[in-house]
């Protein structure tokens, strides 16, 4: 008896997988989703950024008739930050380190960093949110930080994601990193951009951040100690 060879699965369309995908979003799966159905290494840059903008398309279809249409629209503009992050990445994997300036500029001044490490503390324990930016909402790690370089008077950054706010930033060794600097970190989640994690550094070995909860943590630990990228001065 001959076995016949049984077709091939025939692969979704993008529209098709946009359409699940706005589909999870409106049910609240969006940290569970993006790890495991988007920001994997192996789907290219160009299909990343075709189905988060078709993705984007089928979210604002579905805002039109959803009782979650809060959630939705909240989905969409995430999902859009999303987008021009797969736009500008322009690596795969975690790459190598930065080259480190000879001199980064001035660190941050005593009054600046009290004001920065003041806003920063008043959130300490409020829970791990993806996507959040507020205390309305709860943070994630970068609208953590956004949201204290905003509102502690030593910036105006608007949103960022953690590559993002790298970007204005001028690379610092960790030997040199001094209080007020950003610390970044690469690799605590699949994804092609480089920096994928970003606290505070507040001197003595040590860095507020948004993990879950909001709390100090030791950047020396092997966990940490991995996962350094570069440290970061804002301008």
């Amino acid at each position: 008896m001959t076995l016949e060879k049984q077709p091939e699965p025939e692969e979704h369309s993008c529209r098709e997988q946009a359409a699940r995908l706005a589909k999870a979003l409106e049910s609240g799966g969006e940290p569970e989703l993006f790890e495991e159905a988007v920001l994997l290494e192996k789907m290219s840059r160009e299909d990343l950024q075709d189905l988060l903008e078709q993705t984007v398309v089928e979210l604002g279809r579905l805002a039109r008739t959803s009782p979650q249409k809060a959630r939705v629209l909240k989905a969409a503009a995430l999902t859009a930050r999303l987008r021009e992050a797969a736009e500008l990445n322009v690596g795969g994997g975690a790459a190598a380190g930065p080259d480190f300036a000879d001199n980064p500029g001035a660190a941050m001044g005593d009054g600046s960093f009290a004001a920065m490490l003041a806003e920063a503390e008043k959130y300490l324990g409020y829970p791990y949110v993806w996507g959040g930016s507020s205390p309305s909402t709860s943070f994630d790690c970068s609208g953590y930080v956004s949201w204290v370089i905003n509102h502690s008077g030593v910036g105006n950054v608007g949103r960022q994601t953690a590559q993002g706010l790298y970007n204005l930033c001028t690379p610092v060794s960790k030997e040199n990193m001094q209080p007020g600097d950003l610390i970044f970190f690469t690799g605590t989640y699949s994804t092609a951009n480089p920096v994928t994690h970003v606290g505070i550094y507040i001197g003595d070995g040590k860095m507020i951040h948004c993990g879950d909860p909001i709390s100090y943590a030791n950047i020396n630990t092997s966990y940490w100690s991995a996962k350094f990228y570069s440290g970061g001065r804002l301008p």
